[in-house]
């Protein structure tokens, strides 16, 4: 398929690059966020895909060995990620944000701000780390069934009239996903962080499950009031737009599975702090051709094999801590 993803690429090149501004511009509602207070222009959601796909290339390319393809998408991607870092940060308002069509930034925090963190694409820097306060902030994203997708404190905030598909302010299962992805990158991923810890990833993660029921039942659709925690579109289509992703966010977030590169070992690092959870068990995941199943008991009485965190490779312990903490697990 690497031929095909290039010219899908190339064809993104065409119809939505700005060559004066080296960046990718994109209509809301065409990224499936229409009716939002940023509106559109250069967007972090469309700029960032471009940095994944690039990226996905040049590892593609990497593999089949194409070394002059793979200088080449190298050299897109890091462009890119520059010209994200310095053009599309906000520096009055410490965040990710839209420029709309007169090239003036629209100074109001969306929820998209943290989709750059989904593909690594921020430097290790407190400078960008500490935009994600703003999902501990009840005048930011921090809702009961947030997160809000624009922040509390604009006068915009949930002020559109139409009643259904709206990114003013509600919450988006598909927006929550991408941020919990985003965050569980921030905190695997990144040293310089001293704003958001993994009991804050936990409660986030606590808050998304809250929102994933109805009258009492399971139920995902596609944006929820994040005050009320009422469904507010609800059709017949909503429960087929698999917006969620929740297993994926339990396997790789709360209990940490985290694919390697290199085949010889795979990182788990649970997102929990002591006293968020008193045990788990994630069992027989299939994984390069080996089964793993990862344990975690506080009091060791409740699976009766001992205290902490273990990681079993074909049925054998193959790493084991008292804390939870990141394991890096041999896999050979």
């Amino acid at each position: 398929y690497l031929d095909k993803l290039c010219k899908n690429y190339e064809g993104w090149e065409r119809s939505h690059y700005v060559s004066s501004m080296g960046l990718y511009t994109q209509i809301a509602d065409r990224d499936g966020m229409e009716n939002g207070i940023g509106g559109d222009g250069i967007r972090t959601t469309i700029n960032s895909y471009m940095y994944g796909d690039a990226m996905a290339i040049y590892n593609i390319a990497i593999m089949l060995g194409n070394t002059s393809l793979a200088n080449e998408y190298k050299a897109k991607a890091d462009k890119l990620r520059t010209n994200v870092m310095t053009k599309l940060w906000n520096e009055k308002e410490a965040f990710f944000e839209t420029i709309n069509e007169n090239g003036d930034f629209v100074n109001v925090r969306e929820l998209i701000g943290y989709v750059p963190w989904y593909f690594n694409l921020p430097h290790d820097d407190t400078k960008y780390s500490n935009s994600f306060s703003q999902l501990l902030d009840s005048n930011g994203f921090l809702a009961e069934y947030g997160p809000t997708t624009a922040e509390q404190r604009d006068s915009a905030f949930m002020s559109k009239l139409r009643p259904g598909c709206r990114w003013d302010g509600p919450s988006w299962p598909f927006a929550t996903a991408q941020t919990l992805v985003a965050s569980a990158n921030l905190l695997n991923n990144y040293k310089n962080n001293n704003t958001y810890d993994k009991g804050d990833w936990f409660d986030l993660l606590k808050t998304y499950t809250k929102s994933h029921y109805k009258n009492g039942y399971p139920w995902v659709a596609e944006n929820i009031h994040p005050i009320t925690g009422e469904w507010i579109v609800d059709y017949d289509r909503s429960i087929h737009y698999n917006h969620s992703s929740y297993t994926d966010l339990v396997i790789t977030g709360l209990a940490g599975l985290r694919p390697e590169d290199n085949n010889d070992y795979v990182t788990v690092n649970p997102l929990l702090e002591k006293g968020d959870l008193k045990y788990f068990m994630l069992e027989n995941i299939s994984y390069r051709g080996h089964d793993i199943t990862i344990v975690y008991d506080e009091s060791g009485t409740h699976y009766n094999i001992g205290t902490g965190l273990f990681i079993y490779v074909d049925g054998t312990i193959s790493a084991s801590s008292k804390t939870i903490t990141a394991l890096k697990v041999s896999l050979k």
